[in-house]
């Protein structure tokens, strides 16, 4: 992961970035990551909760899922390490205009004075329940690079003692959001007249 951290930041810094945009459904990806998650909350008795909208399974937007996968795998990292008791939830919410995933955690928090400073490079903090500082410090900063680079916009609300939530909201355009609907609708059953249109 340390290795695979400083590559991706070396990428990001170049500029050098690959976007790949494909329709993809943000329930399927956080689904996956519930899997991956699971027993390492399980080990840290931790409760992981996953929250997905009603009659949103198919629902898809356009947008690389990679570099959403790492975000938010970013911030569940987070909310492991720095969570001693308690739950994690994480999901996603949509509206008309943009698509906003989330995690929150009942863990340490953070102090507003570090809102700031937390997406800088190699910022680290040692209050972790097992008092050690693990990572490499570029989680957070590798989401933030990342989040710009797809137009998204990385928001958060933490208060000491109590949690933190972590939110990354994606841009969905109304008229993009009709069509990937009637598109996937229409994938359900091949018409024999359907000719290839090129756009």
């Amino acid at each position: 992961n340390t290795i695979t951290n400083y590559m991706d930041i070396s990428i990001i810094t170049s500029g050098n970035l690959t976007i790949n945009r494909k329709n993809f459904s943000p329930a399927i990806v956080l689904r996956k990551l519930f899997e991956n998650f699971e027993a390492v909350c399980l080990n840290r008795n931790l409760k992981l909760f996953l929250e997905i909208p009603e009659k949103c399974d198919d629902y898809c937007i356009n947008s690389d899922p990679e570099i959403c996968r790492k975000i938010i795998t970013h911030f569940l990292d987070n909310a492991v390490k720095f969570t001693e008791n308690g739950s994690i939830h994480f999901g996603f919410n949509r509206s008309e205009s943009h698509v906003e995933l989330f995690v929150q955690d009942t863990g340490i928090g953070i102090n507003a004075d570090s809102f700031n400073i937390i997406f800088e490079r190699f910022m680290k903090d040692s209050r972790g329940p097992f008092g050690i500082s693990e990572g490499s410090g570029l989680g957070l900063s590798i989401a933030h690079g990342m989040a710009e680079a797809i137009g998204g916009k990385i928001s958060l609300e933490s208060k000491l003692g109590v949690g933190s939530s972590f939110f990354l909201s994606i841009p969905v355009p109304v008229t993009e959001e009709v069509i990937l609907h009637k598109s996937s609708e229409k994938s359900l059953r091949k018409s024999k007249t359907a000719r290839p249109i090129l756009v």
